[in-house]
């Protein structure tokens, strides 16, 4: 009974979207199917369309802030690991991130930065 079932679920999904030039997702097409008045469940939808190879189009891309290199990483490891220091100023390390919210000036204000030493 599933497997007949899942055959015009399918055949509905395929059509779907197709119609809507291959970018709707589970939750667009279940909601289509839906409106077109064919109950189904959008774990259904999202089961079938795995399995039919159907995926929908993100329009959210974030921020590519690093362009990998396919060169062997040629870079010295000056402190070899040891990120311990016996005294203050002997090692000092960083680490760069990138943080959307405090490149905003609102987030910024009254926020302070101090180096701070290993040891």
């Amino acid at each position: 009974m599933r497997s007949r079932t899942d055959e015009v679920t399918t055949a509905k999904i395929h059509q779907v979207h197709a119609d809507n030039y291959d970018v709707y997702g589970a939750r667009k097409v279940h909601a289509e199917l839906n409106r077109q008045g064919h109950r189904v469940a959008r774990c259904t939808v999202q089961r079938l369309m795995k399995r039919a190879g159907l995926r929908g189009i993100s329009r959210t891309k974030g921020p590519r802030t690093t362009m990998g290199s396919t060169a062997p990483d040629m870079r010295p490891d000056l402190v070899e690991r040891a990120f311990t220091a016996d005294a203050p100023n002997q090692l000092w390390v960083a680490d760069i991130e990138r943080c959307d919210a405090l490149l905003n000036p609102a987030v910024m204000e009254g926020h302070r930065s101090w180096p701070v030493a290993a040891g």
